[in-house]
């Protein structure tokens, strides 16, 4: 299990594509509590290896 310094789960396919990618997790490391969560929720509903990858290259991006 790995938790965010605000305690929450974050799902174990999110944490495994962020640690491959320094920039990726100190771009989720800045962001707000209310942003991780968010984050966090699209997280829990990913369906596939290629849409986890979509979601984290698009951390800290404008959407």
């Amino acid at each position: 299990m790995a938790y965010t310094a605000d305690g929450v789960e974050i799902p174990q396919g999110l944490s495994l594509m962020m640690a491959q990618d320094l920039e990726t997790l100190n771009r989720f490391n800045a962001m707000s509590a209310s942003e991780r969560q968010a984050l966090i929720d699209k997280a829990r509903h990913v369906q596939s290896k290629a849409e986890m990858q979509q979601l984290v290259s698009n951390i800290g991006k404008a959407e």
